[in-house]
């Protein structure tokens, strides 16, 4: 995955990351998934508000993450209008996020 390949990295480079975030996006209550999605996420498998099937991809997030310190906003995309969604409105608009290291900072 993309997580533990970037964890891999910055450990390789020596900063090996201590804390993570992890920004909002669609919920397990409404993120609907086929079968073929479902069996990419064995351990994280969900039902959706409508009762179909769904992940549950911040509990994967999170999995990816452990031993970390992880916050997590947990908004669902989905039902929140001040947020953009595909799912909801069909927008191709995007949400993005920047991260950076501050050598020595905590916060």
């Amino acid at each position: 995955s993309v997580v533990s390949a970037l964890r891999e990295e910055m450990t390789r480079l020596g900063a090996p990351p201590d804390r993570a975030a992890i920004g909002p996006g669609i919920g397990p209550c409404c993120f609907e998934v086929g079968s073929e999605v479902r069996r990419l996420f064995p351990d994280h498998l969900a039902v959706t508000s409508w009762g179909t099937d769904s992940v549950d991809l911040r509990g994967a997030l999170r999995d990816q993450l452990e031993g970390l310190d992880v916050w997590a906003d947990g908004r669902c995309t989905r039902h929140n209008e001040d947020m953009l969604s595909h799912r909801r409105d069909g927008t191709l608009q995007r949400m993005a996020a920047i991260g950076w290291l501050v050598p020595g900072a905590r916060a």
